[in-house]
């Protein structure tokens, strides 16, 4: 889990310290990490392969995939190669309603 936030709590009334931690999943982190790389390398690097490899990602794939985190936030459930597949048609799903 990677920590956004962090506080302690002042004890009230005889009870322990108490801390706040606000978290985000691993894989919505890297969801995050790769759309700021994408965008670093399409303002740093124009007409890039990557920029177009990370591009079909962020179509086909990144939406859906924030979806089925957000309706299923158990990991293992659904299965990965699931996960993997709902996470496409939910993209073309959400990109075809869009448009």
């Amino acid at each position: 889990m990677v920590y956004l936030w962090s506080a302690t709590v002042p004890p009230s009334r005889g009870r322990r310290n108490r801390s706040l931690k606000v978290t985000i999943r691993n894989e919505l982190a890297i969801l995050i990490a790769a759309t700021v790389f994408l965008v670093v390398t399409v303002v740093l690097f124009p007409d890039n392969a990557l920029q177009i490899v990370l591009g079909v990602l962020f179509l086909l794939f990144f939406p859906g995939y924030a979806v089925m985190a957000a309706l299923f936030p158990r990991a293992g459930n659904p299965d990965a190669i699931e996960r993997i597949v709902l996470s496409l048609a939910a993209s073309i799903a959400l990109g075809h309603n869009g448009a």
